[in-house]
């Protein structure tokens, strides 16, 4: 459906940076936000290759008390990408969200759950084109929730110290395996206050070294596969 580069985009982990929290019936929520998620649309899939419609909007209830309304409403909303310029090709999505509004002015209420309802569905079929939509909030262990910048500032510390440039393929490659260890040892997801910036040199070079070790066990398990495939 999509072509590669697009394809890995939609791959690519949530960066933490974008990640807000609310209180939610005395439980954290991790959410992001809707100008975040368009914005990101419009980096992977172009400004103008994409569309989304509100198709119902459903008034649940509505009430006052002591002066002060009280409004809610679901909705429901529709994603489509084009994948071609003739707009025969394309992937459609649908979600359901949810909105409330208060207010002592009973239209600002109705205009606030409508705008949260058309936003939280919005963002629900969103969600579903990959991990930096959202989709990676839904999973438990939030595997895919990164911290990208850091992470790009390591490796590109690291890359400095790989003496042949032609083994950055395979550098990405080891990064992608071994990812969850490297990222454990440096703790750059679990423990937020330990970040890549506060690691000192000597701790940089004991991950750089690592790495290099990672590199040269790969390239010894390709050579072994290749006498292995030529008859050695």
């Amino acid at each position: 459906m999509f072509n590669k580069d697009v394809t890995a985009e939609l791959n690519k982990p949530l960066d933490n940076k974008f990640v807000a929290s609310r209180d939610q019936n005395g439980f954290k929520l991790d959410y992001v936000e809707a100008w975040y998620v368009i914005d990101r649309f419009n980096q992977v899939f172009g400004h103008g290759n994409w569309e989304r419609e509100t198709l119902l909007m459903n008034l649940l209830d509505s009430s006052e008390r002591g002066g002060t309304h009280s409004v809610h409403y679901s909705a429901k909303s529709r994603i489509t990408v084009w994948a071609s310029k003739d707009r025969l090709t394309f992937t459609r999505r649908e979600g359901w969200g949810y909105g409330s509004g208060y207010g002592k002015n009973l239209g600002q209420a109705h205009e606030g759950a409508i705008k949260e309802a058309e936003s939280d569905a919005m963002k629900r079929a969103m969600m579903t084109f990959g991990y930096q939509f959202g989709l990676a909030l839904y999973d438990k262990d939030k595997k895919n929730v990164r911290a990208t910048e850091q992470w790009d500032k390591f490796r590109s510390y690291v890359e400095k110290h790989i003496s042949d440039p032609a083994k950055k393929d395979i550098a990405d490659k080891i990064f992608a395996e071994h990812y969850l260890i490297m990222d454990e040892f440096i703790g750059i997801n679990h423990i937020p206050k330990n970040t890549i910036y506060d690691l000192d040199e000597k701790q940089m070079k004991s991950i750089g070294k690592q790495l290099h070790g990672a590199i040269k066990e790969h390239e010894s398990n390709e050579n072994a596969r290749n006498d292995i495939l030529k008859g050695k």
